[in-house]
């Protein structure tokens, strides 16, 4: 990424307190406020639930649990259900304050598992009894879709507290299998896309990611491609804030073939409200990559994320924080929320065919390190801060963005030097992902009342030529 290149780095302000999860959010309408708050609201979530998530994987040693665990939706489009709202008129605009109350939510969230527990065994029952091999096609991909569903609502169950949640009578794997047994015709990526269309056609206002593999935030050449090929077959909106429906894809390759998934959210309710799988057979997607290159990096940089319940800071662009591609001359924003006043630095970290490489990102003019750093007054908590625009251009690869904050000023920053040949400070590290480690081990607590508390956020996404 050169110094061209548009960034947006966004942080939720969501807080634990006791048995209550809460997010705050600011806008011009309650609406907008509303929903900046659910959103911070769901980014603590997220986080609980990938702390949880990792020492379910690190701890369990049945392959059956292990495969449960990969069915967990890790994203910030997780549902949020009972929760309770209260608006203050500020001078400039109007701030939200959401609360989920552990003990109502628990109860909530009980009911709700219940209900598509109760569905999914009714798709078990009725693909049991069928012999019809389309009708069977269509009610294992209904039943997916409640799958994924009730994984969405299972992630936020066990954060709030819920303890009895029943196994259920088949997982994505063998659904997906099913699948991939009965579909073999689709032998394009274009009658793919065609196919998905047909499901989400009347729907307005929809923003398409291009699907990502299971557990990788990386978007792949295959990715790109059937975003291109579905775009133009919906009713899209240019950026995430102007949609009305999210259009969420993953895929998963099996045997000779590829399971590709699209669930479509409702932006509002954060409710699936329509889904379709697709199985291409290999020669759809021949010669082009569809498996992510840097699965080990993006392992490290997202499950080793430092986070405090309650300093935070979070990342984003204007097309979101996940499942993100760029393209060369397009215009991303970099920007930056602190719950709370403090101190941010921020590392790149680059990967293309040719190079990797891990630098400082210069935050403001000065003749020393504080180019690299920057206060976030108490009077800017809480709101977006533009940290400057940028344009793609080439070499295209994965880049990676680390932002540490710090409630103290940031003394020590990690050991750098300029290169002359790239204008980059790049990090001493002899890897990216020694460079990564270094940055996570900056900050000690100090005794009683004069502690540091650092948090950090981080951001992957992929650049291509058009």
């Amino acid at each position: 990424m050169n110094k061209n290149f548009l960034l947006i780095v966004g942080f939720l302000t969501a807080t634990v307190y006791g048995s209550n999860f809460q997010g705050t959010g600011f806008g011009q309408t309650a609406k907008i406020a509303k929903h900046e708050a659910l959103s911070d609201l769901s980014q603590t979530i997220k986080s609980e639930v990938q702390s949880t998530f990792n020492i379910h994987k690190s701890s369990t040693r049945s392959s059956a649990d292990s495969a449960s665990s990969q069915d967990i939706q890790i994203s910030s489009n997780l549902p949020i259900i009972g929760a309770e709202f209260e608006l203050f008129d500020n001078p400039k605009n109007i701030e939200a304050l959401v609360t989920l109350n552990e003990i109502k939510a628990q109860k909530l969230y009980t009911e709700k598992l219940q209900t598509l527990l109760i569905e999914i065994k009714s798709y078990e029952q009725k693909i049991e009894k069928t012999k019809n091999s389309v009708e069977l096609s269509k009610l294992l991909q209904l039943q997916l879709g409640v799958l994924n569903e009730y994984n969405r609502y299972k992630s936020v169950a066990i954060i709030v507290g819920v303890e009895s949640i029943k196994k259920l009578p088949t997982n994505s794997a063998k659904i997906k299998s099913k699948l991939l047994a009965l579909q073999s015709n689709i032998d394009s990526i274009a009658m793919a896309s065609t196919l998905l269309a047909t499901s989400f056609k009347k729907y307005h206002d929809i923003y398409l990611y291009p699907p990502k593999q299971s557990q990788s935030h990386e978007i792949t050449p295959f990715a790109k491609a059937v975003k291109l090929e579905l775009s133009p077959k919906l009713h899209t909106a240019l950026y995430p804030v102007k949609a009305s429906y999210y259009l969420i894809g993953e895929y998963s390759k099996a045997n000779n073939g590829l399971v590709l998934n699209y669930s479509l959210l409702d932006v509002v309710k954060h409710e699936t409200v329509a889904s379709r799988t697709v199985v291409l057979q290999s020669k759809a997607y021949k010669n082009i990559r569809t498996e992510p290159k840097s699965i080990s990096f993006d392992k490290l940089l997202h499950e080793g994320v430092v986070v405090s319940n309650d300093f935070k800071v979070s990342l984003a662009t204007n097309k979101g924080s996940e499942d993100l591609l760029f393209t060369s001359g397009e215009e991303l924003e970099l920007m930056v929320k602190l719950n709370k006043r403090g101190y941010i630095y921020i590392v790149g970290y680059t990967q293309t065919e040719s190079s990797k490489q891990a630098y400082l990102l210069e935050l403001q003019e000065a003749n020393s390190d504080a180019k690299f750093t920057q206060f976030i007054n108490a009077d800017d908590a809480n709101k977006w801060i533009s940290l400057g625009a940028f344009t793609v251009e080439a070499p295209f690869g994965i880049e990676s963005i680390q932002v540490v904050a710090s409630n103290k000023p940031i003394k020590q920053l990690p050991s750098h030097f300029y290169h002359d040949r790239s204008g980059y400070y790049l990090l001493e590290g002899k890897t990216v992902s020694e460079s990564l480690l270094k940055t996570r081990g900056l900050l000690r607590k100090k005794p009683k009342q004069d502690v540091i508390v650092k948090s950090e956020a981080v951001l992957m996404f992929t650049t291509m030529k058009k």
